[in-house]
């Protein structure tokens, strides 16, 4: 979208705010204020009709005007964040009484200047909105718009094959079983399998594929709770696509000449409002989200990223093929200038968004670019970021530095700045000059060589995400930033600076991503954090990282009495130790949990059972010093929604019972053990444990599974119907790493993910022996 729109959409916005009181602007250009948001929102809806058509479809005329709409638009917005950043002036820093005084005059004189400028700036912007005016009447572009290549023929000539005989058409019989059982919704362990299929039905015209198609949707439709059958053209007439949908849906209540008048975006809303009034219970905010993440894998756009650490999928890249065509389309329209090695600049455009890539940039080369119109560099493994040429980048939005040198001297100029991002860029302090960018929004530190911010970071009022792991901050700095809602910091070692730091998260009201460093915290510090725990009504994500053992009674203690948002969706406690599981972490408190990762020296099947009854947990990482066993997982329903289980201390066993029933053991390789001899195969499980475990991780104790006669073909794997993924790590027991037995276990190990229905993938890796308790402390 912002490819066609540019900065149109947030300028009405904009110069509305131009109208406050206190702006003090004079009653003509208030007038004209009015008149250009009007303006500004007529030329947005036009872009965002010209936006809704696929770009290769769009006639070249529109495509150039879209293009001088869009350049022009960034030259508005420049001018009107310029009088944003000037009308705030500089906070007053200086504590002497004559300064502020002196330095209040001098805010008030630029204040009336920039006042006096803003009306210059907006008769500017006037001309620019009638020149696009003038090019939309010359260009025609209202006339080409209104006619689409798709209303070339009003009546679809597939109509009529609609309506035909089924009869009439020879051989349908066959590929109609075919298609149906391709469509049918099928059952997997009792669990319906919701993935939504798309088979496309190919030949020339004639054949009958319209009446395949609707002899086919006939015999499905009473499956489902609604239907539409819509025969769509190569280039159809969206707006009549999707009333033609609703017709279809509820004719009744559609066929009303009310909505005739609806544009598309409208059916559009219309239809996700008739959807979702027949979306069935239980379907979570996660999964519909999760929906349209696969519906984009499914399409070959995206590809899906996960952690190597956690397996858990943090992110996306695009597509190579998706990747050549956005580059494509961004050299086209001057979108993005690559420079690769000093190649990639064209002369005479004007660069609005930079990336430097490769390690050849020379001085002279940047010095000849206009650095003015700049909104974002991004700069990867360059070697070059010159220090003078920071002060003429006026108009710079994004700055982000990855594994590139830099003096961050001049920083402070950069006063438009809403990103700054510093990744592997070793600097040893973030100059004061810091507080000089008002309108920073992130700050993003990460593997840096900071060790604390400068106290200035206090006047980043409008700062909303702070990323500066292993970076401390001031005593009484954090609460001034109350507009975070992502923060992962250090406190200072002293137990002061920590009592500070946990008081302060308490005024962070908006704040939903939280990471930081809890080792070594008094009982005091302790209740403190929980305290302001409880007042971050926001706060989805959690992370705390090392706070005490198992031993520390005060530990439990600590979590009995906290009170977590019920809204939380990750808990992620590194190296927390906990001697038995609090009561704090349980399905009545923490209903929306869907990612926990937590020790528990002493786990029992009471406590095991209540993890497993958590409704949305989808991820669990849990280490234990325990044998622990759930006697019937089946029947019980436990972990209905997980789909990765970690267990890294465990080694896991599922055994069907002859009355069906199937228990799950986690054994901790000390503990006596009973294993089973071979797989059971003459018993079935009328309903699927875990149904939507995908991948599994445990530990391989090699020697105490010899010693208690065990071995790695009898675990039960074959139970979990949707595994896909299986990591074992195999502990050593010796000093030789090709040791028989460990071969034989792998094997074995091997054999039973073969045989698996899925033939899920394996890897197991060799780790060194490990010591465990034989009791917990």
């Amino acid at each position: 979208m912002d490819l066609v729109t540019g900065a149109m959409g947030c300028l009405a916005p904009k110069l509305l705010q131009l109208l406050q009181d206190e702006y003090n602007l004079q009653k003509g250009v208030r007038k004209k204020v009015e008149f250009l948001s009007r303006e500004l929102e007529s030329i947005h809806a036009a872009l965002r009709k010209v936006a809704e058509v696929p770009w290769d479809q769009l006639d070249e005329q529109v495509k150039v005007w879209a293009r001088q709409v869009r350049e022009a638009s960034y030259d508005m917005e420049d001018v009107l964040d310029t009088f944003h950043v000037r009308v705030e002036g500089d906070a007053p820093a200086d504590p002497s009484r004559l300064k502020r005084a002196m330095k209040k005059m001098r805010s008030l004189f630029s204040k009336g200047k920039a006042r006096h400028d803003i009306a210059s700036a907006i008769e500017d912007i006037k001309k620019q909105l009638q020149e696009v005016a003038d090019r939309r009447a010359r260009y025609k572009v209202d006339e080409i718009m209104a006619k689409p290549v798709a209303k070339t023929s009003t009546i679809d000539p597939r109509l009529a094959t609609m309506y035909s005989e089924v009869t009439k058409l020879i051989g349908i019989d066959k590929s109609r079983g075919q298609l149906i059982s391709m469509l049918s919704p099928l059952w997997n362990d009792n669990e319906f399998n919701k993935k939504m299929k798309v088979v496309s039905v190919v030949g020339v015209g004639g054949l009958g594929k319209t009446t395949l198609a609707k002899a086919v949707y006939d015999e499905l439709k009473p499956q489902f709770d609604c239907w539409a059958f819509v025969p769509v053209g190569r280039n159809p007439d969206l707006k009549k696509v999707f009333r033609d949908i609703l017709i279809d849906l509820d004719k009744e209540t559609y066929m009303a000449s009310k909505f005739t008048l609806l544009d598309e975006r409208q059916l559009i809303n219309e239809l996700h409002h008739y959807l979702g009034t027949k979306r069935k219970q239980g379907t979570e905010l996660f999964e519909v989200g999760e929906g349209y993440f696969n519906d984009l894998i499914n399409r070959s756009m995206i590809q899906a990223v996960k952690s190597e650490v956690d397996g858990i999928v943090y992110g996306c890249r695009i597509h190579d093929m998706v990747l050549d065509l956005l580059r494509s389309l961004s050299h086209e329209e001057n979108f993005v200038t690559i420079l690769y090695n000093n190649v990639g600049i064209v002369s005479g455009s004007r660069v609005r968004r930079l990336a430097l890539q490769g390690p050849k940039h020379t001085h002279q080369v940047i010095n000849r670019m206009d650095m003015t119109q700049v909104r974002s560099v991004i700069t990867y493994r360059s070697e070059w970021v010159s220090i003078e040429s920071i002060p003429s980048f006026k108009h710079l939005r994004v700055l982000f530095l990855e594994g590139t040198r830099i003096d961050l001297q001049h920083i402070g100029n950069l006063v438009q700045l809403r990103y700054l991002g510093l990744r592997h860029v070793y600097v040893r302090e973030l100059p004061k000059e810091i507080g000089s960018l008002k309108f920073l929004e992130t700050l993003d530190l990460e593997e840096t060589g900071i060790i604390e911010l400068p106290s200035s970071v206090g006047l980043l009022t409008q700062l909303i995400c702070l990323r500066a792991w292993k970076t401390r901050i001031p005593n009484g700095i954090l609460k001034k930033l109350k507009s975070l809602e992502e923060l992962q910091i250090y406190p200072a070692e002293d137990e002061e600076s920590k009592g500070q730091l946990v008081k302060d998260l308490g005024y962070l009201g908006e704040l939903r991503v939280l990471r930081t460093l809890v080792s070594r915290m008094g009982e005091r510090v302790q209740y403190n954090l929980m305290q302001s725990l409880r007042n971050l009504n926001k706060i989805q994500c959690l992370t705390l990282v090392g706070w005490c053992r198992a031993r520390d009674e005060g530990n439990n203690a600590t979590w009995e009495a906290a009170v977590l948002p019920r809204h939380l969706r990750h808990l992620i406690l590194e190296n927390i130790h906990f001697s038995w599981l609090p009561s704090s972490i349980n399905p009545s408190r923490l209903p929306n949990l869907s990612h926990l990762d937590l020790f528990v020296a002493a786990m029992e099947e009471q406590a095991l059972e209540s993890l497993g009854r958590l409704p949305r947990l989808y991820y669990l990482k849990l280490s234990t010093w325990s044998t622990v066993t759930l006697t019937d997982i089946a029947s019980n329903g436990l972990f209905q929604k997980l789909r990765s289980l970690s267990l890294v201390q465990s080694m896991v066993q599922f055994v069907l019972i002859k009355d069906s029933r199937v228990s799950f053991t986690m054994w901790n390789g000390v503990d006596a053990m009973t294993f089973d001899s071979k797989m059971k195969e003459e018993f079935r499980v009328e309903r699927a444990i875990m149904p939507n475990l995908k991948e599994l991780e445990f530990l391989v104790p090699l020697l105490s599974l010899m010693h208690e006669n065990g071995n790695c073909d009898n675990l039960g794997l074959e139970q979990l119907t949707s595994l896909n993924k299986v990591t074992v790590h195999l502990r050593c027991e010796s000093n030789l790493p090709a040791h028989e037995k460990e071969i034989e276990a792998e094997v074995a190990l091997r054999h039973a993910a073969d045989v698996h229905p899925n033939r899920p993938t394996l890897s197991v890796l060799y780790s060194p022996p490990l010591s465990i308790p034989t009791a917990p402390p």
